[in-house]
């Protein structure tokens, strides 16, 4: 005799899914990068972004953005005339938009195999959990190596001195457009000597004066394991220990499980999700570096559909979509290859 299947409503399935656990989804989405971490901090996680359609098709972020400086500036005395040259300072740049998804399968076989609403729950929540897993691991990487072709243009293209950026070019023309970068290729034994040019302090501080105008400059060190245990190396011959709870925000990201300490009152910190074999190193300026999410496509579940690749199973996306821009890449710094 056959087994009578259940009867399964798919339309409650998403419902559950949109009401119990897509209200966390995103914020679990972005916890365990550090890169991602430090933005939901900071409020650089906007749902604000102006969306414009691209002249090839897709989607944009358009961004004001400070171009230059006016030169309707002065003094004056009495009666004297004033400049009134219209130099506007301010253009606007795009980003480039990406819809990431994940797909949530149920076939006949697996329904047939619970018993109950509870059950069906809790394969729908480990379904889930599944998804948010692989699409966490896949934004992270995005935002470093995204090169703009199925993924948000990553730190590894912004923070760069050539090319076109937010469809505005690197030239001389806009040098207040270029980010630093040192791509000169530096060993660990050189890193840690003090009297080479590759001592790691000194890369540091290089960064730190190509980016320190008008008093700001990167307040964020994004790096991989190796370049950590590089410092952690140099700061113990120099005697010294490395204090992770010196200030508030370095505490909350200890406290969060990252390895986190300061350099110069800048915040240091690993993220495993920086996946290149070149191991980079980011500094950036968080008040210029906002993650933007459609608040339409703000991590949503579609209705279920019949499979069209696997018989007797319905499948639902995830999806959001995402936009990553800088908006004054002169304060950001990449050093590109460490550690060899």
């Amino acid at each position: 005799m056959p087994v009578p299947s259940q009867t399964i409503n798919y339309d409650s399935i998403r419902t559950f899914v949109q009401d119990q656990l897509m209200p966390s989804f995103p914020d679990q989405i972005f916890e365990e990068s550090a890169l991602s971490k430090m933005m939901m901090m900071g409020d650089k996680i906007s749902l604000d972004g102006k969306y414009v359609a691209g002249q090839k098709g897709g989607q944009f972020i358009q961004q004001p953005l400070e171009y230059g400086e006016t030169e309707a500036v002065g003094t004056y005395e009495n009666y004297e005339t004033v400049s009134i040259q219209p130099a506007d300072p301010f253009t606007s740049a795009l980003f480039k938009t990406i819809n990431y998804y994940g797909s949530v399968s149920i076939s006949h076989d697996e329904i047939l195999a619970v018993s109950g609403d509870l059950a069906i729950a809790n394969l729908v929540t480990k379904k889930v959990e599944n998804v948010r897993k692989s699409m966490k691991k896949q934004i992270a990487k995005d935002l470093y190596t995204g090169t703009g072709v199925k993924s948000v243009v990553g730190l590894d293209l912004a923070i760069s001195d050539t090319g076109t950026y937010g469809n505005i070019p690197r030239t001389s023309d806009y040098e207040w457009w270029k980010a630093g970068v040192d791509s000169v290729a530096h060993t660990t034994d050189n890193m840690k000597n003090s009297l080479h040019a590759s001592y790691l302090l000194t890369l540091l501080a290089n960064g730190f004066a190509f980016t320190n105008r008008a008093n700001e400059h990167f307040d964020l060190l994004l790096m991989r394991q190796e370049t950590w245990d590089t410092y952690e190396n140099i700061i113990q011959t120099l005697g010294l220990t490395i204090n992770s709870s010196s200030s508030k925000i370095v505490k909350q990201m200890a406290d969060a499980g990252f390895q986190a300490f300061e350099w110069r009152g800048i915040m240091m910190v690993v993220d495993n999700f920086i996946d290149s074999v070149e191991k980079p190193m980011y500094g950036v300026n968080t008040n210029y570096l906002t993650l933007y999410v459609h608040p339409q496509n703000n991590f949503i579940m579609t209705p279920f559909k019949e499979s069209q690749d696997q018989p007797h199973t319905k499948v639902a996306q995830i999806t959001a979509k995402l936009g990553l821009a800088i908006s004054n890449p002169s304060h950001f710094y990449r050093w590109s290859n460490l550690n060899n």
